[in-house]
């Protein structure tokens, strides 16, 4: 967050990843439609990386940390890191989900591709 461009406008201000202009990654335009530079982004980065390859992009990354993660056997901590949602009682019910599940996970992956 210490190293994030200034947003725009103020109500962005709890986001952390921002576009290099002070937007949302992703947002809804006046007329309702989606603005998603959430790949465009992550291709940015790997080609200054040197790493982009034809057909390894952004959801290449979402499928890959989903495949792994479910490895963790949290796989309602997985739904919340992925932002994924369902019309189930259960989410309804859920009134948020213990920090240290999120960490769990993340090191999971974190493992997984580090080594232990």
């Amino acid at each position: 967050m210490q190293h994030r461009v200034i947003p725009r406008v103020s109500e962005n201000d709890d986001l952390c990843f921002l576009t290099s202009h002070g937007r949302p990654v992703w947002w809804k335009s006046d007329r309702g439609n989606a603005m998603d530079n959430v790949g465009k982004s992550f291709t940015k980065a790997v080609k200054a990386c040197k790493s982009h390859k034809p057909g390894r992009g952004f959801y290449s990354l979402r499928r890959t940390y989903e495949t792994v993660a479910g490895n963790s056997k949290d796989q309602i901590a997985v739904n919340f890191a992925m932002g994924h949602s369902d019309d189930s009682m259960a989410t309804v019910y859920r009134q948020g989900i213990d920090d240290q599940r999120l960490i769990d996970v993340a090191m999971h992956v974190h493992n997984w591709f580090f080594g232990s």
